[in-house]
């Protein structure tokens, strides 16, 4: 389906930045280069519904019904002794940009250090990649949560082979990171304690003895935005926290995950066009998701999530939550092909008390070589 030259172009990039990276004794040791393609196509039937917020009768208007390449991937990694590269490109709606670009040095025994643009370490949900989701998505709260990558460096310590530990430091600049330019880093920690026989949450199949595993995570920031009020455009800047805490139980071919997210955002400067603006006060946010899943065969699986999102807990109008349920096939017992269905209804809280109701039908396909 694709054609493979373009894609060795990103040999030889991949292959310079081991080269500089790794001493001159580790020179005689020969690359090993990977490549690797993923896409996602993706098919939406939404009917149109009438949303308090705009004003518009959007129920007018034709049911949504929208075939697209949801996500292609390009993926090239690339190994020297004990310094690896990983680059990783996507190309979403059309769009493409930069996921990952990224060197880490293996120091010692359980100790990792990465340099680059890479993920965030809030949240679990996130953390998983998007391929080895059991929903064609992951629940939408995690973006508002800071779920994004970001330019830094992270540390990983594995004191035990069940304790994994993460520190890192964001300089608030990645590529997906919005209106974070206040000169501030950000510190996050991550750690994650997995109990029972061998586990991870991006495994594509169920096991049937137990396994568990529990995550905890904070960080801590500064950010600021842009917003329109009625005095003009207002700069705002924010001291940030955020906690996670995350549960995943296999047993018997069923896993269930829980997790519980909280930010909070204290105003430190606020300005308009003109003058200070006054009278802001903090906020703060509150978000659960909880899934579970039965693969009744290895090649079948059906899942099912609630996801709730308090927006602002001050303001009762202002929340949202989403109920899916969905059923998955793997003919190779794993994530290379998989094809997704799901049904998903979401409502949104709006002010008076109203409510924005939406149900869609997701059907998802993706293949990775």
């Amino acid at each position: 389906m694709f054609e493979p030259a373009p894609y060795r172009r990103l040999l030889p990039l991949a292959a310079v930045l081991v080269g500089l990276a790794v001493p001159h004794s580790a020179a005689a040791d020969k690359p090993d280069v990977r490549l690797d393609v993923h896409g996602q196509v993706r098919h939406i039937v939404a009917g149109a519904v009438d949303d308090p917020a705009t004003g518009d009768d959007e129920s007018a208007l034709p049911t949504r019904n929208e075939l697209l390449l949801r996500r292609l991937r390009l993926g090239a990694k690339a190994k020297r002794g004990d310094v690896r590269a990983r680059l990783l490109f996507a190309v979403d709606r059309g769009k493409p940009r930069l996921l990952t670009g990224t060197l880490r040095w293996k120091l010692r025994r359980g100790l990792d250090l990465e340099l680059g643009q890479h993920k965030r370490l809030l949240s679990q949900g996130y953390l998983d990649s998007s391929k080895h989701q059991r929903l064609p998505e992951r629940a939408e709260l995690h973006d508002d949560f800071g779920g994004n990558r970001d330019i830094g460096l992270s540390l990983r310590i594995r004191p035990t082979r069940r304790l994994d530990l993460r520190l890192a430091v964001w300089n608030g600049a990645g590529a997906n990171v919005v209106g974070n330019d206040t000169g501030r880093l950000w510190v996050e920690g991550r750690g994650t304690l997995r109990l029972g026989s061998r586990f991870s949450t991006e495994d594509a199949r169920i096991g049937k003895r137990f396994a568990a595993l529990l995550g905890l995570a904070g960080v801590s920031g500064r950010k600021s935005a842009v917003r329109s009020d009625k005095n003009g455009l207002l700069t705002r800047a924010d001291d940030h926290l955020g906690a996670s805490a995350f549960l995943a139980l296999r047993w018997r071919r069923v896993e269930a995950r829980f997790e519980v997210l909280w930010s909070s955002d204290t105003p430190v400067d606020a300005r308009n066009d003109t003058s200070t603006a006054f009278g802001l006060t903090a906020t703060s946010q509150l978000g659960a998701v909880a899934q579970i899943a039965w693969q009744p065969f290895a090649t079948v699986e059906l899942v099912a999530r609630y996801a709730h999102h308090d927006v602002d807990r001050d303001d009762p109008d202002r929340w949202g939550r989403v109920l899916e349920a969905g059923v998955g096939w793997r003919p190779d017992k794993d994530d290379a092909r998989k094809l997704q269905v799901a049904v998903q209804q979401e409502q949104d809280g709006r002010k008076g008390g109203q409510t924005y109701d939406r149900l869609r039908l997701l059907t998802q396909l993706q293949w990775s070589f």
